[in-house]
């Protein structure tokens, strides 16, 4: 419903555009009426009419006057001119100065009628137009968005091989970051996984919520970013003109302040680990690796602390395993090829070690989480769980306790890595065990339907080949001969009822050909369905 006002001296004018014709049924909505330019101005910036229509020959202000001034004051509503025939040339002046169109006087309901649904139209164009420039605008902003937190998390992750390639991505994705001195924290939720069913908060809420809170503190050092790699978890990016010792202890003193706020708004804790300045963009992955580095101090020293990196022991070594380095040997896992992750698995521990003649107990301990923490990811990705846990995490917990060289923390490596591959495969045999009985049960409800393999996979949201193998590997013989077996162990059955015929017993089977019915009940029984119901009998 579009909005109009009318304009003319002449009141009886008014009333006849107003009261004679049903504007409702064209789609318009009178919003009000005006006397003389003077008063449609006051109105136009008061109702927001879409359409004006105005007498051209007015006192105070004309509809030739009235017409620029809207132009000038940006106002869009569409002017449609009332003119005489004397003024028929006024009226075109009118036009040039952006009225959308004339109707001379006298004229018929219907002419007006014909004129305003030609405006209405023209609205409903650049309405449509309008909403197409919003949506594509609104997709563009969302596109940045993901292209900016791709950039951020390609940042931290060190994939990036120098600034410049870095500055080019950002002038493409339109960001930019004035400080001169950079620096990384990551707060992590304690307990983050026990969030929700004995606590008033829901793990993606408090994330929320601790996230608000992080950015009021955050906002007064700068500019800053704050996003997730993993749940429970926001990793915050701060650029600021600061010097690097300023701004390391303006991070270290929001930290304690982000806790406690935390704890007293929230009544959960988080534990925060911070990395080093740095003064260039392809050093934030480094203060994000030492941010989570600090972090795994809480397994020693207990939750709900921060934990700033340049601040631990000083004899403390920093492995800063790259990811291209770790990354073949959680695929080895993941896909449980034992010989593979035990090599991959020497190739990381050389990596890490190549500089240590002398590790200390601790580092040892340091190293043997920072290379198993990624691979108890991939369990809890795979929601596995890991056989008798408990015996499990005392039994490396003590060889953990009694590390003391290289060998040592190689060997118990190798036994983790055992003992999480048997984990997947279980699991996955778990998994393979299920489908097959999803499968078995469906084929149990429709053997006497025209089933067939392709159903049954497709039912399961599996391919066909994968199932097929799937099937044979866990019942030992194939889909087909599967089926078949069932269907005569079936007709079997239904031989004990004496007033079904053979052909009847076949098609409750599911075999609409009794011919062929017979063929596959000799191949399993070497006689025919006849001669073995007599047998039975």
């Amino acid at each position: 419903m579009y909005r109009m006002l009318i304009v003319d001296d002449e009141s009886w004018i008014r009333e006849r555009i107003r009261y004679t014709i049903d504007w409702q049924r064209v789609g318009i909505q009178v919003a009000g009426e005006a006397c003389d330019g003077e008063e449609a101005l006051k109105m136009a910036e008061e109702l927001h009419p879409d359409i004006i229509l105005t007498d051209i020959r007015m006192p105070c202000i004309d509809g030739l006057e009235f017409a620029r001034i809207l132009k000038e004051r940006g106002n869009s509503a569409k002017v449609i001119i009332i003119s005489g025939y004397d003024d028929f040339e006024y009226a075109k002046k009118a036009i040039q100065l952006g009225a959308f169109d004339y109707i001379l006087k006298p004229f018929e309901d219907e002419e007006l009628i014909n004129v305003i649904a030609v405006c209405t139209k023209e609205l409903d164009r650049l309405k449509q137009k309008e909403e197409l420039l919003e949506r594509a605008g609104n997709q563009i902003k969302e596109s940045m968005a993901i292209l900016k937190e791709k950039f951020l998390i390609n940042l931290v992750n060190g994939y990036f091989q120098s600034e410049q390639q870095i500055y080019s991505y950002m002038e493409y994705i339109g960001i930019e970051y004035k400080g001169t001195n950079y620096i990384c924290f990551v707060v992590q939720i304690d307990e983050c996984g026990s969030i929700g069913p004995n606590r008033d908060w829901d793990e993606h809420l408090a994330q929320f919520a601790v996230c608000n809170i992080i950015r009021d503190f955050v906002d007064k050092l700068g500019e800053s970013e704050l996003f997730f790699l993993h749940t429970g978890e926001i990793i915050c990016l701060i650029f600021s003109k600061n010097s690097s010792d300023i701004l390391a202890r303006q991070v270290m003193s929001i930290s304690n302040c982000i806790r406690r706020i935390v704890r007293k708004v929230m009544d959960i804790t988080v534990t925060i680990g911070i990395g080093r300045t740095c003064s260039t963009f392809l050093d934030i992955s480094t203060s994000y690796r030492e941010a989570k580095k600090a972090l795994q101090f809480k397994t020693y020293f207990g939750a709900d602390r921060t934990y700033d990196i340049k601040g631990l022991d000083a004899n403390l070594r920093l492995y800063n395993i790259r990811p291209h380095v770790l990354q073949p040997l959680l695929n080895s896992i993941r896909i449980s090829d034992r010989r593979s992750a035990l090599q991959n698995l020497d190739i990381v521990v050389k990596e890490a070690t190549k500089d240590s003649d002398d590790l200390l107990p601790v580092d040892l301990k340091l190293l043997y989480f920072e290379i198993t923490y990624p691979m108890v990811k991939i369990i809890l990705e795979e929601n596995s769980l890991i056989e008798n846990s408990l015996s499990f995490s005392l039994n490396f917990f003590e060889r953990l306790n009694i590390l003391q060289s290289i060998d040592q923390l190689k060997n118990l490596l190798k036994d983790t890595i055992t003992v999480i591959i048997d984990c997947l495969q279980k699991s996955v045999s778990n998994k393979k065990r299920k489908v097959i009985e999803k499968a078995l049960e469906y084929i149990e409800n429709h053997y006497n339907e025209p089933i067939t393999m392709n159903d049954v996979a497709s039912k399961l949201y599996l391919n066909a080949t994968y199932f097929c193998k799937m099937f044979k590997d866990e019942t030992g013989e194939t889909f087909t001969k599967y089926l078949m077996r069932l269907r005569i162990q079936k007709a079997i059955e239904f031989m004990n009822d004496p007033t079904l015929k053979i052909y009847e017993i076949a098609e409750k089977v599911g075999y609409s050909d009794v011919q062929y019915f017979t063929k596959i009940f000799k191949s399993f029984h070497g006689v025919a369905p006849m001669q073995y119901r007599e047998k039975i009998k």
